[in-house]
């Protein structure tokens, strides 16, 4: 069947409102670590360590969400699994797709663009896949993006997107106004980001 991307959205928003009551407190978690991002510009931005704040809590959030989506995941897929089991495999792959994107853009811009189209699945892959080896990984991820090629397009550019404007906002010259993006920003960015798991894993189970 050809999905258009808003069948793919409305197949998303279903599934989430079917399971509202169990998945409304990692929605709630995501916008507080999406908040949480931009702490030290509400606090310390007039501090001489405002740069080792800013990228201190950078790092406390990248990690934190990969928690919480481990969390989401678990309970999405009724999972027994430990939490170590699932969050491992992730966490590390996501490390490994970051690790590949940033290189590929390094070494010239085309091929990190590709490498975060196509490698998109990697971190689900790794929690999932059964199969051993980076390699057979890597080759499932451009299996999956090649299938829904328009929809990971569009979910690796917004997720990109949703990396940016947290530091696009701050260098808004209103506290006000930045603290008001922020504010409307983080619940929009932590549903959009739970979407994005719900189709990538009915992605990988052959649902759509």
């Amino acid at each position: 069947m050809n999905y258009t991307i808003s069948d793919y959205f409305s197949i998303a928003s279903n599934d989430f409102k079917k399971r509202k009551t169990e998945f409304l407190p990692y929605l709630l978690m995501m916008t507080a670590l999406n908040f949480f991002e931009i702490f030290p510009d509400i606090f310390f931005q007039n501090n001489p360590a405002y740069q080792y704040h800013l990228a201190f809590s950078r790092i406390v959030f990248l990690v934190l969400s990969v928690v919480v989506t481990t969390m989401f995941i678990k309970k999405y897929k009724n999972f027994s699994h430990s939490f170590v089991y699932v969050f491992m495999p992730f966490f590390l792959y996501s490390i490994y797709y970051s690790l590949i994107f940033l290189v590929g853009l390094f070494l010239l811009i085309i091929p990190g663009i590709l490498a975060m189209i196509y490698l998109y699945y990697l971190p689900l892959v790794g929690v999932f896949t059964k199969e051993v080896g980076l390699k057979n990984h890597l080759k499932e991820s451009i299996k999956f993006s090649k299938k829904h090629l328009k929809l990971t397009i569009i979910m690796a550019i917004m997720t990109l997107l949703m990396e940016i404007f947290p530091v696009t906002i701050m260098t808004i010259p209103d506290f006000f106004l930045r603290f008001l993006l922020h504010a409307f920003l983080s619940g929009v960015m932590a549903l959009v980001f739970i979407y994005f798991i719900i189709l990538g894993i009915k992605i990988y189970d052959n649902e759509i």
